[in-house]
């Protein structure tokens, strides 16, 4: 007890310390920013960002446990942190310092005793390294090649403890006000701990990669390794060996009849079927979790960051790029207010100018449809494009960070596989399924729309015809005119019609022009005839309600 008291006090002080030197500093490039604008401070700050980025990294590969996940997180977070902390804390992505096989054997011992039982052999060098597990090979009994995920020793009691501190160290920076403005940091731990903790469980990776096995069989071209259920434990998973090459060791893998191009469409295939239909996401496609095999073939490894993306997020995604096509910025502001972006208690169309502002820079430096990937050149804007997103109240949702993460490392894949990969022309046809769905939807609604309006007037008129049966009948005692009520009765029983003549023709309109707009002519022509007839309609009752009139008084 006295020793984990030890541990827990000595890595509190480190992590609360260097935290609050990083708010220090952020408050210093805070006033230095309004004081000589936002590029001074980022000039006058780099060397201290720099330094403080790389304490930072030591501080977590010294600590380990929680602290190397949280800095990966934050080196995606371009919303909160400058571009020094990225560059310095990105390698934590793949590079993590492995540990001596004596305590992963210790790890094996506790779930199985005597491992032999099941491993014919294991080897003591490891394929890989992360943050929360070590991957080895191992040979089944049966001469089956294997590999073996374990969680490192330790690493759930560490974690927790860390949750415990970062909890406690959030609490004391979030009385600065620069924090409460920055970031809500609690919001940030929380999804951090679910992601985490998503991680640590290794029963939920492979439920999940047996859906990703599911979902991507009809890529013949991806092969996702067999889970062998019957081996598994709580902290070791025992999965198919599948040989490759990382994606990004092209001068190995280019030699077995493998084509770069092919692969980087491929990939985006495969993404845009997890974004766009399954909804369930890889959230971590960097090289090491790429493999190549032969005839541009690929394997996708370690699931434990995978997570859905919900139905909300996926009608966002077309309700912007529609935005973004007809650059309707006020349409775009109420997205992104509906989805987090914009911070609590801002007023969101103040931001519509900075919104109009940023979207306009990028269409008049960026010609999507004559440059590729690798040409794209954001450095004319680069500092105007940063400091909107850094200095003005704009966040990054929490659920939207890692889908940032996955579609930032995927870019950078595809940019390394075919720096000639035409951005408009490879995704204009997933952008179009995107916008179709979108279309599709504002007619289903637009149809629903009127279906219900004449439900409601159907309805009403059934009340009024019960109405003038229940007078008619004597019901109700009325000290006017019998022939008044009648003439009321008469002339709101006219309007009645008309209108809903009138509406029906109107909706008629409006649905043959949004049919006709999308190529489904023969429907616009369909609709646009019952729109003339209702109109004719609407037109012939009135004159013959108006001659009936005429005939009752004369």
């Amino acid at each position: 007890m006295e020793n984990y008291r030890i541990t827990y006090r000595r890595r509190f002080f480190s992590v609360a310390k260097i935290f609050l030197l990083i708010v220090l500093d952020f408050r210093k490039e805070y006033f230095l920013t309004k004081k000589h604008g936002y590029k001074y401070s980022q000039k006058k700050m780099e060397k201290t960002h720099g330094r403080r980025a790389r304490q930072l990294y030591d501080v977590a590969i010294t600590l380990e446990g929680a602290m190397i996940k949280l800095c990966q997180y934050f080196s995606t977070r371009r919303d909160i942190f400058p571009e020094a902390y990225i560059k310095i804390l990105a390698p934590l992505q793949d590079h993590v310092p492995a540990i001596p096989f004596s305590d992963i054997e210790a790890v094996l011992t506790s779930e199985y005793g005597d491992y032999g039982r099941h491993f014919a052999s294991i080897d003591e060098v490891p394929l890989a390294s992360a943050s929360l597990g070590q991957i080895h090979k191992a040979k089944l009994h049966s001469r089956e090649e294997v590999v073996l995920k374990i969680l490192k020793p330790r690493v759930e009691n560490l974690v927790d403890v860390d949750f415990a501190i970062l909890f406690h160290t959030f609490r004391l920076l979030s009385y600065f006000k620069l924090v409460k403005e920055k970031a809500d940091l609690f919001s940030l731990l929380d999804e951090f701990i679910r992601v985490t903790g998503d991680e640590l469980n290794f029963r939920r990776e492979i439920a999940i990669a047996k859906l990703f096995r599911k979902d991507l069989s009809k890529f013949t071209y991806l092969q996702i390794p067999l889970m062998y259920g019957e081996f598994c434990t709580k902290k070791v998973i025992v999965m198919e060996y599948l040989a490759g090459d990382k994606i990004n060791e092209i001068d190995t893998w280019i030699k077995r009849n493998n084509d770069p191009v092919k692969i980087s469409r491929r990939l985006i295939e495969i993404y845009a079927d997890q974004i766009l239909t399954n909804g369930l996401i890889h959230f971590d496609p960097h090289p090491g979790n790429i493999l190549v095999r032969d005839n541009s073939n690929l394997v996708l490894l370690d699931f434990g960051m995978s997570g859905f993306i919900t139905r909300k997020m996926k009608n966002a995604i077309g309700d912007a790029l529609e935005a973004i096509v007809k650059r309707d910025y006020r349409k775009m502001v109420d997205i992104i207010d509906d989805l987090g972006f914009i911070r609590k208690g801002v007023n969101k169309y103040s931001l519509l100018s900075i919104v109009e502002f940023f979207f306009e820079k990028i269409f008049e430096t960026i010609k999507l449809d004559r440059e590729s990937v690798q040409t794209v050149d954001f450095s004319p804007i680069r500092d105007e494009l940063v400091e909107i997103i850094y200095s003005h109240p704009f966040v990054l949702p929490t659920e939207w960070a890692y889908i940032g993460k996955t579609l930032s490392s995927l870019v950078w894949v595809v940019a390394m596989l075919n720096p000639d990969f035409k951005v408009y022309d490879e995704l204009m046809p997933y952008a179009d399924r995107i916008l179709k769905k979108s279309r599709d939807q504002i007619i289903r609604k637009s149809l629903e729309n009127v279906k219900g309006n004449v439900k409601i007037i159907l309805s009403l008129m059934g009340r009024i015809n019960n109405l003038i049966e229940s007078l008619e009948r004597g019901y109700y005692r009325i000290k006017i005119d019998y022939g008044e009520i009648h003439d009321k009765i008469d002339e709101f029983k006219v309007f009645l019609i008309k209108f809903v003549a009138c509406f029906v023709s109107f909706s008629g309109v409006v649905g043959s022009y949004i049919f006709y707009a999308y190529g489904r002519s023969n429907v616009a022509i369909f609709i646009g005839i019952i729109s003339i007839l209702s109109l004719v309609f609407a037109v012939r009752f009135r004159m013959r309600f108006a001659k009936d009139r005429i005939k009752k008084y004369f």
